[in-house]
């Protein structure tokens, strides 16, 4: 078979590399497959020109940026803490603020605050309701 001149594989084969570098490891990993897809030639192409040297250190260059962004995206568990911290603090002062609108709400309205910390009654089940009709509207069909 006849081999194709394309005298700038190298080039664009470096220029692939430098941009597939950025990506993330997990998602895009730099190998002879996925650059000889990309560049639309067969694996053998590249090993023969010499290329595979040079994607196995993009590849490790990539595994490590990858490594180094997860490892500064994690948080120390300090700082995870003072973070639900300040949140709850926020919900709390939220939940003081929406009560103190409800009581005033009630206030204008002429219901004294005091009933609205009263319980809820239970519901009267001393007289059985079992065989009665159905209250309920039925669906039809």
């Amino acid at each position: 078979m006849a081999r194709r001149p394309d005298a700038d594989l190298a080039t664009r084969c470096r220029a692939l590399l430098v941009s597939q570098e950025e990506r993330d490891a997990n998602h895009a990993p730099i190998s002879i497959a996925s650059v000889a897809r990309a560049l639309r030639c067969t694996r053998q192409t590249l090993y023969n020109r010499k290329l595979d040297t040079e994607i196995a250190e993009a590849g490790r260059r990539q595994r490590l940026r990858s490594a180094r962004v997860a490892h500064a995206d994690r948080e120390s568990p300090v700082d995870r803490l003072t973070r639900q911290r300040v949140d709850a603090e926020t919900r709390n002062r939220a939940l003081v603020q929406e009560r103190a609108i409800i009581e005033y709400n009630a206030m204008r309205v002429g219901i004294d605050p005091e009933e609205l910390r009263r319980a809820i009654p239970d519901a009267d089940r001393s007289v059985s309701r079992a065989g009665s009709p159905r209250r309920r509207s039925r669906r039809s069909h």
